[in-house]
């Protein structure tokens, strides 16, 4: 018989297992700005060769998700901070997901600006929380070397997603 795991005892285990919260939030930094700098790469080739854009329009379309991202990061942030980290990063990972999706099956360049906005808007839920999560209940010289090791993994993720 299958016993129902609350969420909270499978923190505590993960926590008190070695794992940790840093175990998660560091590979995923890493992996997510990997996947980010590798879709930002390849949109620039695929709206200059699929869809033929003008080089303006490849550098609008290119700016298109940081401009979400930032704004989302300062107007969406009363609704970021009502909700726990950990089921936003999840929810933010598949959005991106299904606008990438979006984005390769759109026909129409709209639809291409506004999936690609919508991309932007969805890592403001990604990256935020995880910051928060990561800095929840820590201070001082343990915070510095958190915040280094993130800025490592992500930093590291950045790096190589071009190759």
């Amino acid at each position: 018989m299958l016993k129902y795991v609350s969420q909270t005892a499978q923190l505590a285990r993960s926590y008190y297992s070695g794992i940790g919260k840093q175990g998660i939030i560091f590979p995923a930094a890493f992996l997510v700005s990997t996947g980010i700098g590798t879709i930002t790469l390849g949109m620039i080739f695929y709206a200059r060769d699929v869809v033929k854009l003008a080089p303006a329009m490849v550098g609008t379309l290119a700016a298109t998700w940081l401009i979400t991202y930032f704004f989302s990061c300062l107007f969406l942030r009363p609704l970021l901070s009502r909700m726990r980290p950990e089921f936003l990063i999840i929810g933010s990972t598949l959005f991106c997901s299904i606008f990438i999706a979006c984005m390769a099956g759109a026909i129409r360049l709209d639809l291409i600006f506004l999936s690609y906005g919508l991309f932007g808007v969805s890592l403001a839920f990604f990256w935020s929380p995880l910051m928060g999560w990561l800095s929840a209940d820590v201070e001082g010289e343990r915070l510095g070397l958190l915040v280094s090791r993130f800025n490592l993994s992500w930093g590291t993720g950045a790096i190589i997603s071009p190759y």
